[in-house]
């Protein structure tokens, strides 16, 4: 499959509403996906509050289930206001 029938795929399924297939990011663009530096992430790994990591050889990346655990995670609710 060439890059311009990638993209009609891409494009194609967007049009549709079909949701694309969530590929697993490298640290680098979960950092981006989070707007995090790097320092920040590696600090949270340190902590053990970093999302669970698959690593193949040398590559370290994130599973799209494990990016959502770890959203949820860190998702805070909106404390309800008392009325006046």
């Amino acid at each position: 499959m060439n890059d311009t029938m990638l993209r009609t795929a891409a494009h194609t399924r967007a049009v549709s509403g079909v949701p694309a297939e969530r590929k697993p990011r490298d640290i680098e663009s979960f950092c981006d996906h989070y707007a995090m530096c790097k320092s920040q992430y590696f600090k949270m790994r340190a902590r053990g509050d970093g999302p669970a990591e698959l690593r193949v050889g040398r590559k370290v990346l994130i599973t799209p289930a494990a990016e959502d655990e770890w959203a949820a995670r860190h998702t805070v609710q909106p404390v309800a206001r008392q009325p006046e």
